[in-house]
């Protein structure tokens, strides 16, 4: 009797620990270049929001918490323009080699509003998104940049 009580209780702490540990991906926009104020050249990320609402399968671009400290950014690449590409890739996807496995280029450090940083689930003082280079992984139909956030 006594094992089967520690059983229940193993089985329910672990389904709260579940459900609570449970990560949604939120719609998101990001606007990419970096060079002056305009948002208008260059590589890397110059404005990034994640909204409350929930991705779905016809959301364009998403974000999903993966850890304490890092989230994945998915755009699909049919609402991509060959400018966003090269933004992001640093050359448009079609003319990348089969062995090529490019990074992506954070030229300069991106601070976060305080609303993105709470609907990623972040601790508040995460808010930055350090200058960097950041993996990147490019399929058929999205592209993903996983980002580190610091304070």
């Amino acid at each position: 009797m006594k094992r089967l009580k520690f059983l229940f209780g193993v089985s329910a702490i672990a389904t709260a620990f579940g459900a609570s540990a449970q990560v949604t991906a939120k719609q998101s926009s990001a606007s990419f270049g970096r060079f002056g104020n305009d948002c208008s050249s260059g590589r890397g990320v110059c404005a990034f929001n994640a909204q409350q609402t929930a991705a779905t399968a016809t959301t364009s671009k998403s974000a999903e918490k993966t850890s304490a400290n890092t989230f994945v950014f998915r755009a699909k690449r049919s609402d991509l323009s060959t400018q966003d590409e090269i933004r992001i890739v640093g050359k448009a996807i079609a003319e990348l080699t089969a062995n090529e496995r490019p990074m992506f280029q954070q030229v300069d450090a991106i601070t976060l509003d305080a609303a993105t940083v709470s609907n990623l689930g972040f601790a508040s003082a995460y808010n930055k998104i350090p200058a960097g280079s950041y993996p990147m992984n490019i399929y058929s139909d999205h592209v993903e940049v996983t980002f580190t956030v610091a304070p």
